[in-house]
């Protein structure tokens, strides 16, 4: 092996060896993971209505208020939103259970569970006459 051989080597074995020195003192522990998202996704609908051909008329609830209570229809408001033209929502929670329902209409609650890094979908709908 030639003497410029020799130096390269020697010089590897030392800059691994400072860097083996180096790593030993500061590790640093794993960050912890984030938390898995959960809550609820959902439609608000409106049902009703005269209807010309004897069928049900269907439409989006929009911009209507969703009210979730923690537990039973008369239990601790844990979120509200506003469902977006479609009558989409989302709110993040925690797992659970809670029963949603449009605020200030004559619409159905639902109770649904929510478990954890999941989000429970549901459909809301109101009755018109």
């Amino acid at each position: 092996m030639s003497r410029s051989a020799v130096v390269v080597v020697t010089l590897a074995v030392i800059v691994l060896a400072l860097a083996t020195f180096s790593a030993c003192g500061t590790s640093t522990p794993p960050s912890p993971s984030p938390s898995p998202e959960s809550g609820i996704r959902g439609t608000a609908k409106s049902a009703g209505g005269p209807s010309v051909d004897g069928t049900t008329n269907v439409w989006p609830s929009s911009n209507v208020t969703v009210v979730a209570h923690k537990g039973e229809i008369g239990g601790p408001v844990e979120a509200q939103v506003v469902a977006d033209h479609d009558g989409r929502f989302s709110m993040d929670l925690p797992p659970g259970t809670y029963t949603l329902v449009q605020a200030d209409v004559a619409g159905q609650p639902k109770t649904v569970t929510v478990r954890a890094g999941e989000y429970a979908h549901i459909t809301l709908w109101q009755a018109v006459p």
